[in-house]
């Protein structure tokens, strides 16, 4: 069990719904109290998703993923692994303060979060990064005097 002596404890930052960039409360303005399942004290309140909200952040999804003048669909495969390496170079920096949320949120002993949720969750964003620009296709050989190819790309959407 923690200590409720402990001098410090992170506490979140954001707490409503990131869709389409934006910090903005739910739809039906729910919320939700997030409880230490250690401590059973409260953490913080947050925005509660529901189904307006998805459908809200699959249409804002899609919208950037169709529109072939966004920011998302002009960057370089080699940009986009770029943000990712970036966004796990920001979870590294700041993951004492992550695994102390998670440990909080879950009640796991800090340690574990940090050695174990927040180690491979960046191991996960920099194998992914790490692909952003190996998406190739490949030539398939086929009979007859034919030329066959497959070219794997992003096909949409999914939430």
């Amino acid at each position: 069990k923690i200590s409720k002596h402990m001098e410090t404890r992170a506490v979140p930052k954001y707490t409503k719904l990131l869709i389409n960039n934006e910090w903005v409360d739910s739809a039906d303005g729910r919320t939700m109290d997030v409880i230490n399942p250690t401590t059973e004290e409260k953490i913080c309140t947050v925005s509660r998703a529901g189904d307006a909200d998805a459908e809200k952040a699959i249409k804002a999804a899609r919208e950037c993923f169709d529109n072939p003048d966004s920011a998302w669909r002009k960057m370089s495969a080699n940009q986009r692994g770029k943000l990712m390496f970036k966004f796990a170079d920001l979870i590294e920096q700041h993951q004492d303060e992550l695994a102390d949320l998670e440990s909080q949120d879950n009640g796991k002993p800090i340690w574990f979060s940090k050695g174990v949720d927040i180690a491979l969750a960046l191991k996960v964003y920099r194998y992914y990064a790490g692909w952003c620009d190996k998406i190739t296709g490949r030539t398939v050989p086929i009979e007859g005097d034919h030329f066959c190819y497959t070219r794997e790309e992003p096909v949409g959407v999914c939430g």
